[in-house]
Order: structure tokens, then sequence, then C-alpha cells
């Protein structure tokens, strides 16, 4: 239980209200398009526009990386919601395992989720290097940052101010878009700082779900976890195990705030305490003890006769009795006490037996019983019987079965008396005998609370 209990939380709030990942493409684009010519009475030997294109070919370089930034980030969002989605449901299905088995190959389950990377880009030729170059989305927003900081400076250094007129409505649009991705007003955060906060989100993200898999890692790895070592001296001692839970905080995300200039917890941090909520259970280990007490019912298969007499009316007005059978039943049902002993461990589990003579022992009774009962003898008192045979133990030997040789009483008439036989006795002065009979004896008996 504290297994799930530990990571039991995070399906539900993995992730939690993660702002989606825009694509903040900054607008206005670049001008394109050929450039309006210069006055003729002040053109120079070049035109305006040629002049101004080397700049603005910078620019348009610049809004390649800005596409590439964007489409990274959209690549990644959706990465991420997609292993999230994954991890979610491998989280809430571990939570619902009943055994240690399912919960083990679960746990696997989830380890199984990777964690979604951090898109990279390629970056064009001269912008970071000669040839096209693979960097970290941190590398290509700080050159995209420092690049619209440069050019924002230089963009017209190369225009006289004839060709600065001439270019105007290019080179407004240019820095319109330069601005959009350094620039900060109080209603619109620039594009710089919209896709460091997303990559932020996303980083964040990242490291809390690499932080719940370490922990279902490290919760796995740990044997105490799932066992729990016990010294029994010998195979006939039970021990007692309590085994106490109690609740664990559920683990949490934290989402980030994008508001907030304070760098997000990258890993998880616990809730409140729930309310406790403990649970125990007594285990117990071995094969219990020896000597069992327990007490039910026999049945056997052994007549029970009782004798009596009835007035008969004589000559001459003599009354005599006549010998009749009060009682004749085939079988007999009593209670009866019995003290069942082991003789012999079934220490394995027939179940994972790998000879015939294994699978076979395993169903042989291992207890020897005796039992006791009383019966009433109606007119002679009460008179002590026996149960003698082997049992099986059932139920966490709880419940025993036990087939054996039941040794009863049974009433006899002495002196040459029969049924039928006329007597000046009466019922309670018949000359009756107890003779001892084997017959074949069944009981089930229960022991209170299982050894």
């Amino acid at each position: 239980m504290g297994f799930t209990g530990l990571i039991g939380g995070v399906a539900d709030s993995l992730g939690a209200n993660i702002p989606a990942t825009s694509s903040p493409t900054p607008t206005p684009t670049p001008a394109a398009g050929p450039r309006p010519a210069a006055a003729a009475n002040s053109a120079p030997a070049k035109s305006c526009s040629e002049f101004y294109d080397p700049a603005h070919q910078q620019v348009v370089r610049l809004h390649d990386v800005a596409n590439l930034i964007n489409s990274a980030l959209q690549t990644t969002q959706n990465d991420q919601n997609a292993q999230l989605t994954s991890l979610q449901n491998e989280l809430k299905s571990l939570r619902h395992q009943a055994s240690c088995q399912q919960t083990v190959t679960q746990a696997n389950a989830v380890l199984n989720v990777q964690p979604f990377g951090i898109a990279q880009i390629v970056m064009p030729t001269s912008t970071l290097a000669a040839t096209p170059t693979s960097v970290p989305l941190t590398k290509a927003i700080d050159w995209a940052k420092a690049e619209a900081q440069r050019l924002s400076q230089h963009l017209l250094d190369d225009l006289s101010d004839a060709c600065r007129i001439a270019n105007r409505a290019n080179t407004n649009q240019d820095m319109t878009f330069i601005n959009a991705l350094i620039s900060v007003s109080a209603s619109t955060p620039s594009a710089v700082s919209t896709w460091r906060s997303q990559l932020k989100n996303l980083t964040t993200v990242r490291n809390n779900m690499i932080s719940v898999r370490t922990s279902v890692n490290d919760t796995l790895s740990n044997r105490s976890n799932f066992t729990q070592d016990l010294s029994i001296s010998g195979n006939q001692q039970v021990a007692t195990y309590n085994a106490t839970c109690t609740a664990v905080p559920e683990l949490t995300i934290p989402s980030p705030d994008a508001s907030s200039s304070a760098a997000p917890t990258p890993s998880p941090t616990p809730s409140p305490t729930p309310a406790p909520n403990t649970w125990s259970h007594d285990f117990k280990f071995g094969v219990g003890p020896r000597l069992v007490i327990a007490g039910g019912v026999v049945i056997s298969p052994l007549q029970q006769i009782t004798f009596s007499t009835t007035a008969t009316p004589g000559g001459s007005g003599a009354t005599a009795n006549t010998i009749i059978q009060q009682q004749n039943s085939s079988t007999r049902i009593l209670p009866i006490a019995m003290l069942h002993g082991r003789f012999w461990d079934q220490l394995y589990n027939p179940a994972s037996a790998h000879t015939a003579l294994q699978t076979f022992s395993g169903v042989l009774p291992n207890y020897f019983s005796a039992g006791v009962t009383a019966k009433s003898t109606d007119n002679n008192g009460t008179s002590i019987e026996y149960l003698f045979g082997p049992s099986w133990g059932l139920v966490n030997r709880q419940i025993f079965i036990t087939a054996g040789a039941y040794a009863g009483h049974q009433q006899r008439l002495a002196n040459s008396l029969a049924v039928g036989s006329t007597t000046a006795l009466g019922s309670a002065n018949l000359p009756i005998t107890q003779t001892t009979i084997w017959k074949a004896g069944f009981a089930v008996t229960w022991a209170p609370g299982g050894k």
C-alpha cells in the first residue's frame, strides 16, 4: 500500500493546467517583393532596393529561424501531450492493482513511458556556423534575440537619407517584425520572452515526469516495499506480523506560472497530508502448532437401540410387562470434541509439484485425530464413545474432516430376555448390558480462529 500511495496522486495532477504552447509567430512579417525605385534625380549608382536588400535578407533569415523555433515548440508540445496521457493512464492503472505481482508489473509499465524530448533546431547556413547546425532550442532563441537586437540598431546603416525615404515602407515593416521579437509592451510580451516561458514550462513538465519515473523506480527497486522478512524457529511456529499502512500525501506536479518570474520547482511536492486512514492485518506464517483442539459433529452408522416395557393384562386379573424396543435408529449423530495432531508437514505447494508422488501426497491427510463424545443411555446414565482416524486440515486449519473408526456402546438384554418377552420387571429394572461396537465414523470439526 505504501507504494501505490507514494505515487498515487501523480496521475490526477501531472501536467495539470499547463498552458498550451501556441505558435507565437511575430507579426507583421518582413517586407517582401520588389522595392520602389528611388526618384530619377536622386538615384545612386545602384537602386535603393539593391542597397537595402542585404540587410533585408538578414531579416528574412531571422524570420526563417523564428518559424523553426515555433515549429519546434509545437512539436515538443504535441509530444508532451501524448506522453502525459500515456503516463497518466499507466499511473491510474497502477493505483487500482490488488496484488503485489500486478503492482510490480504495472509499475514497470509506468517506467516504459519515456519522457518527451525537447526538439532541436537545424540552424540555417551562416547563422551559427558555415553549414546547417543542429542546436538546442535555448541556443536558437538566444541567437534570435541577439540577431534581432543587432538588426534593430544597424538595419539602416548602409542607406542614404534618400534611400531610407524610398524604402520606408519596407524598412518599417521589417523593423516592426524585429521589435515584435524583442520589445516588451504592457499588453504584449515579446516573442523571445514567450518562447522562453513556453520552453521553461515544457522543461519543467519533462523534469517532473523524470522525477515521477525515478520515484517509481526507486520504490520498485527497494525490496522492503514488497517483502517482510520474519524469523521463524521451526516450521511449527506461528508468527504474527501486524502491518499498518498510513495514508501518504499525494504527489502533485506544480504547473508553471507564466506570470511569475520565479523558476518553478522541477520536482513533485507533497499536497497537504490527508486525514489518517490506517489499515492493519495479522499475517500468520508457518504451518501452525502441532496440536489443535476442535469441536463439531460426528456421525456413525452404528445402530442405536433402547429397551422398555409396556403393561399387558394377564390371566386371573394379573398384569405382566412386555419388553419392547423404545428406540431403534440406524445412525447416531452426536456432538464431539477432538484433538488433532499433525504427524507430517505439507511445506510445499501441491500445485507446483513436479512428480506424481508429490502431487498425490498433497491430498493425503496429515493429521491423526482422537475424539470423545457422550451419549445418554436412558436407564443406565451416560456412556462415553470415541472416534479415531486421520484428518484433513482445511481453510488454514480452521476446518477438519475426519474419517475413521467409531467406538460406541449398544444396549443388549441379559438373562435370556428378548423383545416380546413378558417379565414382572419394570423398564427401570431390566437387565441391560452395554456392548462396545466398532463402526465407521465421520466428523466435521471447527477450530476457532484457525492456527
